[in-house]
């Protein structure tokens, strides 16, 4: 499931075009919905106010069928380990540039439904 465009907050400046969007993991689950990310970048990552894992991965794919984790030209797997709830953290654009689909991976299954928001701006 792909996140609808205008699901989420749009900035009105031209310079940096911020969007900040909502991906749930569900309860019992892992893994979250995926989003298409069009012409935009990660950014950031806020952590839901309670979360279960103190991991995340991310996943990206081509077709929003089949998604691969994400790896550094260093072949370092992009994750935030230590995670604390309610805390936001800076990433790496250029991990996360002209890639289709994302979708977010806790390393534990989630006792609620968790809604992480990712913040992406234009490449």
């Amino acid at each position: 499931m792909t996140v609808q465009q205008g699901a989420g907050y749009v900035s009105n400046d031209n310079l940096t075009q911020v969007s900040a969007w909502i991906l749930t993991i569900p309860n019992g689950e892992t893994v979250s919905n995926s989003i298409n990310m069009n012409t935009t970048t990660l950014v950031g990552l806020l952590i839901a106010p309670i979360f279960t894992g103190t991991t995340i991965s991310f996943e990206v794919s081509f077709d929003d069928v089949t998604f691969f984790p994400v790896f550094t030209v260093a072949n370092t797997a992009v994750e935030i380990t230590g995670v604390v709830d309610n805390q936001f953290y800076g990433l790496s654009p250029q991990d996360f540039a002209f890639i289709p689909f994302l979708r977010l991976v806790s390393n534990a299954t989630e006792l609620q439904d968790s809604n992480l928001t990712i913040v992406t701006r234009k490449v």
